[in-house]
């Protein structure tokens, strides 16, 4: 499972550590259709300067059985925000464009058949987010159960908290 975000938030955002931030909303994407928790994560990239924070690069999850995800990113591109999703199994692909719902697939041998599904716009989210900031909150007013559950927030919080000591350890690193 391959998520790609591509934007101008690197220009926009001159200071901080803006990709461990964002990584959570990428990371849920790939933990959607894996479910499974992270063996191994590794974050590589590169910024304006040898000092700045990452803003082009790649974070790499190793899941059990050798199924592998990646968020390639690039917060420089000077493209409006451009955000994908591919998967490829052992019968079939599909990429996806979450921003406009067009998408497409394929089995091996076969043609490309494409198509377009409206993209879920979530009140105080934004497409492709599983579970909008609102139904979050309502859960922990009690109001009612969250989308993701409790497992979901423990997978992904602690492939963030990885990426984030892989970048301090320059290797790849073991989720809490």
């Amino acid at each position: 499972v391959r998520a790609v975000l591509e934007s101008d938030w690197g220009r926009q955002w001159a200071t901080g550590e803006s990709v461990g931030g964002l990584s959570t909303w990428y990371i849920d994407a790939i933990d959607a259709l894996i479910e499974e928790p992270a063996d191994s994560v590794f974050m590589g990239g590169t910024g304006p300067g040898p000092d700045s924070p990452i803003q082009v690069g790649t974070a790499s999850f190793r899941f059990p059985g050798g199924t592998l995800g990646e968020w390639a990113f690039n917060l420089r591109s000077g493209a409006d925000l451009d955000l994908r999703l591919r998967v490829v199994g052992a019968g079939s692909e599909i990429e996806a464009d979450l921003l406009s719902g067009g998408y497409r697939h394929r089995r091996p041998g076969e043609d490309w058949t494409t198509g377009e599904a409206v993209s879920s716009m979530p009140v105080h989210g934004f497409v492709g987010m599983r579970e909008a900031v609102i139904a979050f909150l309502a859960a922990v007013r009690r109001e009612r159960d969250t989308l993701s559950g409790p497992d979901v927030y423990r997978r992904v919080h602690s492939m963030q908290t990885a990426i984030w000591r892989s970048v301090t350890a320059g290797t790849a690193v073991r989720p809490d």
